[in-house]
Formats: C-alpha cells, structure tokens, sequence
C-alpha cells in the first residue's frame, strides 16, 4: 500500500489491506454490507468492526481515510487510488477512441497488469467477496487486450498485437503458460495476423476452484 503514513504490525498487514481494498471497491458503504463481507458467518460487534477501522486509519492516514459520519459511511478519500481504477480509466478512453491517442491509452492501462487480478489473495478465509470483482477485472483486461491487438493487427504490427494478446493471457490463471505454449507454434509471418486474432478471440475468463486454506496489487 505505498503511501500509507502510520506504522503497521506485519501481522495485520493483510488482513488492513483487505479492508482497504475493499472500501476502496465500495465507496460510502454502510456497516451491514460491510460486515457480511469482511466478516461473514460470524455477528460483527460495533467495537470490533470501530478498532478494525481505527487501525486501518491510523496506517493510511486521516486525510486518506476520513472518520465516519452518517452522511458519508466508511468512504476514502479520492486521493485513495489504485491500479484498478487506472486502468478502468484508460481502458475506457482508449476503447471509446480509435485514433493512435486511444491506442496508446490501451497499452498504457494494458502495461498495468502484472497477472490475474487478485493473485493469491483469494482463499477460504480471505476475499471471499472478490469473485464479482475477479470476474469484471478479468474480462475488462481481457476486452482491452483484444481491442488493442486488433488495431495493430490492422496497422500491420504483428509485434504490437503479440504483445497485447501475451498481456490479455497475462490475466488468466495458467494464462501466460498458455500464450507460450499456443504461440510457439505461430512463427510463419503469413499465417501469424491470423493465428494472432484466433488467440485473441478465444480469451476467455473460467472461474478456478477456491485454493484450499493455506495461503497483492488488484492487478496482480
């Protein structure tokens, strides 16, 4: 979490970084869903959930993470961001724009993912709300690897186009393996625009069964 301003103990690290992260992806959320996410199958005490909340302020700063009031709930502040909300950004401005500025915009947010969203992170115990988000995150890379790899496919960049499709494997579990191993075998250069595109569009997002309880950016 780089900007954090308070010290942390290394033991709670990953489990503020959950609740960080979490309101992050739920700005103004009320208790109750808070409280089924964080803390499922268990009552959530007031004062529990308050130390909870005291110690993730004390290490992300007052002006990061404001007090609660009824009016705003449990919210950070804009100056929160993340990998996330940067690519979503530039994804959007470069998808809604065919000229070389939204091209660019592509492989910009593109160059953000490092592997599949929620890497590692996802376990019986932790992050159990993270499905939804692991399922957007995944097919949003995805759609921008495929966008992107067409237009230099169009341009005539056979390099451009296999980078996008390796960084839209990039975001599957098992994916980059499957990349090397499907591009081994394009290597003609009048056959690799469609082996390329065949890759590009049969990317697809399949749910992974949850890791078993033995043990992190968004992106990866």
């Amino acid at each position: 979490m780089h900007g954090a301003r308070g010290r942390v103990e290394t033991k709670r690290l990953s489990r503020l970084t959950e609740y960080a992260i979490w309101l992050h992806l739920n700005p103004g959320t009320d208790r109750h869903a808070m409280d089924a996410a964080l803390w499922p199958e268990q009552v959530t005490r007031a004062d529990s959930r308050n130390t909870a909340m005291s110690r993730l302020r004390a290490w992300l700063g007052v002006d990061h993470f404001p007090k609660w009031t009824p009016e705003s709930g449990y919210v950070l502040a804009p100056s929160v961001t993340s990998d996330w909300s940067q690519f979503r950004a530039l994804a959007a401005l470069g998808e809604s724009d065919g000229s070389p500025t939204g091209t660019r915009c592509l492989c910009a947010a593109l160059q953000l993912v490092e592997g599949p969203p929620f890497a590692e992170a996802i376990r019986p115990d932790r992050y159990g709300w993270a499905a939804p988000y692991l399922r957007e995150m995944t097919e949003a890379i995805m759609s921008a690897a495929r966008e992107l790899a067409h237009r230099y496919l169009k341009d005539g960049d056979l390099p451009g186009s296999r980078w996008a499709v390796k960084r839209g494997y990039r975001a599957l579990p098992g994916g980059l393996q499957q990349f090397k191993s499907a591009a081994e075998g394009i290597t003609n250069a009048h056959t690799e625009p469609d082996g390329l595109r065949q890759l590009a569009d049969q990317m697809t997002y399949t749910p992974v069964p949850d890791p078993p309880a033995h043990k992190q950016t968004l992106l990866g």
